[in-house]
């Protein structure tokens, strides 16, 4: 299952552009914190091991929408806890978290397409500034958490479920590599980190000869290092 952007427009992290987001190189640009990060944090005294989500910044009002039909199985209304979204899909055992909401647009057990709003974007609950949280979590049959003793309550990194087609390539020569997504380049800004091997964006050994100017630009993009280690 390939969850789509939960949000059609972010703002970069890099430059403050607001930009649309279509695709994965492109929310990427918009992610303040990835799973994981932030370990020697709060998220300690909470009991876990860092960030279980994706913080992904926004204009505060910016829709949020699904990222995968289901049926919604939790709403939260408290300003102070975080306004948000907890939505299933029965089929993939999966549930997605979307928080931080100015206001939601829907109710429990209503019946949710990809793509239809859920809420608009704000900053309610332990925040810092307009974004959307997003998170992912595994569930049994019945929509429970499974799990749950993994340091992130339950959680995995939502973006082994948003990542698409992608390639690695650089112009033999060249010292600059580019993540390829849905026809765009993307400038990774921090290779070395290919050399430590993560699940979402690969290895070295994923890198093929090919020239960049083929693909449209796309953007610069950071790869985290906590994006569940291959090595």
């Amino acid at each position: 299952m390939i969850l789509q952007p939960p949000l059609k427009r972010g703002i970069t992290t890099r430059d403050k552009e607001t930009i649309w987001v279509k695709n994965l190189g492109e929310l990427v640009r918009c992610i303040s914190q990835y799973f994981g990060e932030n370990k020697n944090s709060f998220y300690k005294e909470l009991g876990m091991k860092g960030h279980n989500g994706l913080d992904i910044v926004c204009l505060r009002g910016e829709e949020i929408i699904a990222s995968h039909d289901g049926v919604v199985i939790e709403v939260s209304e408290d300003i102070n806890l975080g306004i948000g979204v907890v939505l299933w899909n029965k089929e993939e055992r999966i549930k997605t978290l979307y928080w931080h909401h100015k206001e939601n647009k829907v109710k429990v057990g209503q019946e949710i397409k990809t793509g239809e709003i859920l809420g608009l974007a704000d900053s309610t609950g332990m925040s810092t500034g307009d974004h959307l949280h997003f998170g992912c979590k595994q569930t049994d049959i019945n929509g429970l958490t499974i799990n749950k003793d993994n340091f992130y309550f339950g959680a995995v990194n939502p973006l082994l479920y948003l990542k698409p087609h992608m390639k690695l390539i650089r112009k033999e020569g060249t010292p600059e590599v580019w993540a390829v997504v849905e026809d765009k380049r993307y400038w990774i800004l921090d290779p070395e980190t290919l050399g430590k091997g993560t699940a979402i964006w690969g290895t070295w050994d994923n890198v093929i000869n090919e020239d960049p100017n083929k693909y449209k630009y796309g953007g610069a993009i950071f790869i985290s290092s906590t994006d569940d280690p291959i090595l």
